[in-house]
């Protein structure tokens, strides 16, 4: 899994929570989508947690087909567009829930989709 955040207390946060899952595998943590999108295709991600306001600075870029992503996000439904913008996006967590709702959707028990507004 890789996770994405622009700031080091969010990637912190993350990989705070994912060191607590000790069945879920973080590989590694970065500052942009794009860059986000180039380690997970390096290294065969299964998961992308990506913070989506970083859509608004670049996308991902193509990612493997076994690649899910996971939007993070502050509203209680995403914009209208939003799964549209990273192919594989296909689960929506509140950040705010990330702790509670996350490690089900990356444990594949919970499934919280991305769904137009």
């Amino acid at each position: 899994m890789v996770i994405a955040h622009a700031t080091v207390a969010g990637r912190l946060a993350l990989r705070m929570l994912m060191e607590n899952e000790p069945e879920l595998e973080l590989v590694a943590a970065a500052a942009t989508a794009a860059d986000a999108g180039r380690v997970a295709r390096e290294r065969h991600a299964d998961f992308l947690v990506l913070y989506e306001g970083l859509l608004a600075t670049g996308r991902t870029g193509v990612l493997p087909a076994a690649c899910t992503v996971v939007l993070l996000g502050m509203e209680g439904r995403p914009a209208a567009g939003t799964a549209a913008l990273i192919p594989g996006a296909r689960r929506y967590v509140l950040w705010d829930r990330a702790a509670e709702d996350l490690p089900p959707v990356l444990r594949g028990r919970a499934t919280p989709t991305v769904s137009p507004a």
